[in-house]
């Protein structure tokens, strides 16, 4: 048996090389037993002679793993189980859930057996070894992952959504949305910036920016799920992130004091000078600011109006 993973094992490895693919091959701390009932007597895809597809892996990988037997949403092909699943779907890779491709006629699942920080680690049949398990797993980056195909649709949850946490920090806004995320979606970070698995801002959420913070560029927000609101740290794309009353707020002929949220003065802003409102707390306006770093880099509160009366 050693000596038969070993071949397979090679022969995964010299395909990746002819291919140019570089994905990290390991083992699972808890592989799959290709020799259980999972694969072959209770598998629906052995049963009806299809034993060695990936639908084939990917359906005893679940039973094997999580006790789930997979429902008839799940008994054709790839692109079938993409367009008639009823599991909640996404683009935010999680643990136990099914990766579909629809790449040819046919497409193609992959088993994600954990996620951590950016890495997905993954379980597969019938992609570097035809018609079997490829024989180990193996680990990429989320964006590598989804660039194996042209055709990546998105991740089916087994285990419930992870962009949908059944906590949320509260049940609405703190104030009125400011800003709204375009163009691509954000991960949610902590405060040091590392990212939190399984969460994120989508393009095109509507969001309430309530700090940028200029030492560390991550900006604090408030972000819809359907389960209600949470508040993370986001990355301060200035090109994604796109705020509602954008420079709606000028100074006068005078500097104006910038506070922070304890009441201490920490810099001033220009005569002239324009910047973008947020929200109004204690009768002070919240705005975010210009500074060397770049547009809409600092936040802070003012007193002065500059224009704006919305809130």
């Amino acid at each position: 048996m050693k000596k038969q993973l070993r071949k397979v094992m090679i022969l995964a490895v010299s395909l990746l090389m002819l291919w140019g693919q570089t994905p990290n091959i390991v083992f699972a701390a808890t592989s799959p037993n290709i020799s259980s009932s999972a694969y072959n007597s209770e598998n629906i895809f052995t049963q009806s002679g299809y034993k060695g597809q990936c639908t084939w892996f990917v359906w005893g990988r679940a039973y094997e793993k999580l006790g789930i037997k997979l429902n008839s949403q799940f008994y054709g092909n790839a692109k079938q189980w993409w367009n008639e699943t009823t599991y909640p779907k996404g683009q935010t890779p999680a643990a136990n859930s099914i990766a579909v491709f629809g790449n040819g006629s046919a497409g193609h699942v992959v088993f994600v057996e954990s996620v951590s920080g950016d890495i997905i680690y993954f379980n597969e049949a019938n992609y570097h070894v035809s018609k079997a398990y490829d024989g180990a797993e193996e680990n990429q980056t989320v964006s590598a992952f989804k660039s194996r195909s042209a055709n990546f649709l998105g991740f089916i949850y087994l285990q419930g959504n992870p962009s949908e946490p059944s906590d949320p920090t509260q049940s609405g806004f703190t104030y009125p949305n400011n800003a709204q995320v375009s163009g691509d979606f954000l991960y949610v970070r902590d405060s040091s910036g590392s990212i939190i698995p399984g969460r994120r801002v989508d393009d095109g959420d509507k969001i309430t920016v309530l700090d940028v913070i200029y030492s560390t560029q991550l900006a604090l927000v408030e972000y819809p799920t359907p389960n209600g609101v949470r508040t993370g740290y986001v990355t301060n794309a200035t090109n994604i992130i796109k705020y509602f009353n954008a420079g709606a707020w000028k100074n006068g002929s005078t500097s104006e004091n910038v506070y922070d949220s304890n009441g201490n003065v920490i810099e001033s802003i220009s005569p002239g000078e324009i910047a973008t409102p947020l929200y109004r707390k204690n009768g002070k306006l919240s705005v975010v600011y210009n500074t060397s770093k770049g547009a809409n880099t600092k936040s802070g509160f003012v007193v002065y109006n500059g224009g704006f009366n919305k809130y």
